[in-house]
């Protein structure tokens, strides 16, 4: 019994790769690869445009479309959802973080060391923790069954979300006093 069960998975997985091999062929999922590979090249564009806010806008636009179309599930919807309040919170302190006075309160706040940085200069603040978070959740989407032109796609979002927390670390040098700010 358990070799025949075996034996019918093989035979299953040999038949889905055939199916999906021959799917790829269509025109539609050409015109979806089309698609993808556009969308692939926006991604990368946005990530390496230096606008910190249109960066942030896009990750929170394609968190609101898989909320709108691929609800997954509780924990999924739950994950999203948190990614969205999360955004909420780093859209707000990117309106503040250039401001040196407003941006002193945030420093205030985070004055433990465990809520600092390594080198204890910067407050590891909401937005900082919500790229990591979100960065995590891109790292953890990757890890399921997708096909390559969607893992690219996540690595551009991934490598987007890394260039957003950069560029915020650099608001809050500047506007902490730590080190002028270099120009792009």
């Amino acid at each position: 019994m358990k070799n025949n069960m075996f034996d019918k998975l093989g035979r299953l997985l040999v038949t889905e790769k055939i199916h999906v091999d021959r799917l790829k062929k269509t025109d539609q999922a050409k015109r979806v690869s089309n698609i993808r590979n556009e969308l692939l090249e926006h991604i990368r564009a946005i990530g390496s445009s230096g606008n910190l806010p249109l960066i942030v806008a896009t990750e929170r636009a394609f968190v609101q479309n898989d909320m709108n179309r691929y609800l997954g599930g509780p924990n999924m919807k739950g994950s999203l959802e948190t990614a969205l309040e999360q955004f909420d919170a780093i859209e707000r302190l990117i309106k503040i973080v250039d401001v040196p006075k407003k941006y002193a309160e945030v420093d205030k706040e985070y004055s433990l060391r465990t809520s600092r940085d390594k080198s204890g200069s910067l407050p590891n603040d909401e937005a900082r923790q919500g790229f990591d978070s979100h960065y995590a959740r891109l790292n953890n989407m990757t890890k399921g069954r997708m096909e390559d032109s969607e893992r690219q796609i996540i690595e551009a979002r991934k490598t987007a979300i890394r260039e957003a927390k950069k560029l915020y670390i650099e608001k809050q040098t500047t506007t902490l006093g730590l080190i002028k700010s270099r120009s792009r």
